[in-house]
Formats: C-alpha cells, sequence, structure tokens
C-alpha cells in the first residue's frame, strides 16, 4: 500500500518533538566536524520546483554535480537522473516499513559521506528540519 501525500503530511506532524530535541541537542553540543569533504547534501521531500530550479543554477555556474547528494522520495529517482544527479539517496514510499527503514539507512549513509553543507529546501517539514539536524 503506498503511503498518499496526505499521511505523508501526518507522518510530518509526529516529527515535530524529535525535530525540536536534535535542533536542541545540535545547539547545545554541536561542534565542528574535522576533514570536511566538500560535498553538498540537498534535502527535497515534497515537489521537484525547486530541484529543477536548483539543477539550472548548477549548470549555469559549472557546478560539479557529483558532489552533490539529494535526499528525496524514490518516486523521485527518474527526474533526477535527467537532471544529472547520479548521487542521491531515495526513500521509498511504498509502506510505513519500508519508509522507516529507509529513513534510518539514509541517516547512516549520509553521515559516512560527511557532508560539508546540509541544504534543506523543504519549508515546513519537521522531517526534513530533523533530517537536516541529524545529519548537520
Amino acid at each position: 500500500m503506498k503511503l498518499p501525500g496526505k499521511t505523508l503530511l501526518q507522518l510530518d506532524r509526529c516529527f515535530w518533538l524529535p525535530h525540536r530535541l536534535a535542533e536542541w541537542l545540535r545547539e547545545t553540543l554541536g561542534g565542528i566536524r574535522k576533514d570536511p569533504t566538500h560535498h553538498v547534501l540537498v534535502v527535497k521531500f515534497m515537489g521537484l520546483g525547486s530541484l529543477v530550479h536548483f539543477a539550472l543554477l548548477c549548470e549555469r555556474n559549472q557546478v560539479d554535480k557529483t558532489k552533490i547528494a539529494i535526499l528525496t522520495l524514490s518516486q523521485h529517482r527518474e527526474l533526477l537522473a535527467l537532471l544529472g544527479f547520479e548521487n542521491a539517496l531515495f526513500i521509498r514510499t511504498n509502506n510505513v516499513l519500508n519508509f522507516l527503514l529507509d529513513c534510518w539507512k539514509t541517516i547512516s549513509k549520509g553521515r559516512r559521506r560527511n557532508p560539508t553543507t546540509v541544504i534543506d529546501f523543504e519549508r515546513c517539514s519537521h522531517s526534513a528540519s530533523l533530517f537536516t539536524n541529524v545529519l548537520a
């Protein structure tokens, strides 16, 4: 059973407390990582207009897209391939178990990449902000 958008928005509301806790921990205990790898992680779950614009800006400014990883939902896989982003982390939304497992795997993969910058393209999403705080 695929998770509809309304269910994803309701799940997002459940991330309010962990998001605020992670934000507080990052501000309280946060430090700068040593040996940055100059990689960028972009978080974008709902909608892709800003990613299309981001891809256009990368092409205009001749940015190396191999140093950019995009964290998004699995249904956006084909569009990211068309835009030229090879490094992507996908979260499946076909059922709740896959969604939770992919969230956990994404956090561990994202931390291993050691991104220098984490860009959050979601405006009002607790889950995207939680990912941003955990990966920052």
